[in-house]
């Protein structure tokens, strides 16, 4: 299945992150829907989260994704955090980024090599960009594209008559 979270999933050692649901959680804690309790993994030294959750957001959600969420949680709702963090790491695209050793390379879903960053890219790009604004009048326009179809109409419609009688 194609991926379906809409996110944009980068490598790291501990496993896949995604900088939108830092946010996310920001925002979930600073609503009060949640609250973050920090400890220390005594075994491994390792600094672990448990959420727990204040205020359940009421939200509708079709039957397709409820049946989705549930098959998920009876597969992996009994895991720990560590857990589904190993299981994450060994999908292909976890794979693939870790033999390239990239930090924060963006993970392909689909299966294939990390995707090239282009933020680095576009960043000349858009700066030419808000240099060198579009003038009103540049040939090619909007205005002038639609002139031009409306000239075109009857002429268009004359021709699909013909085709139709044929």
């Amino acid at each position: 299945m194609p991926a379906g979270s809409g996110l944009e999933w980068r490598w790291s050692p501990s496993g896949p992150q995604s900088f939108r649901l830092v946010e996310v959680e920001r925002d979930l804690r600073e609503a009060g829907v949640i609250v973050l309790d920090e400890s220390v993994d005594p075994f491994a030294g390792r600094r672990e989260w448990t959420i727990h959750l204040v205020d359940v957001p009421q939200m509708a959600v079709s039957t397709e994704l409820a049946k989705m969420m549930q098959a998920v949680l009876a597969d992996y709702g009994r895991l720990s955090a560590g857990q589904l963090c190993d299981l994450a790491c060994q999908t292909l695209p976890m794979r693939e980024a870790s033999r390239q050793r990239r930090a924060d390379a963006r993970l392909d879903l689909a299966g294939g090599p990390p995707l090239l960053d282009l933020g680095s890219g576009l960043a000349p790009l858009r700066r030419w960009a808000e240099r060198n604004p579009l003038s009103e009048d540049e040939p090619g326009g909007i205005e002038d594209l639609e002139e031009e179809i409306r000239h075109l109409a009857e002429h268009r419609a004359e021709a699909i008559r013909l085709l139709l009688e044929e």
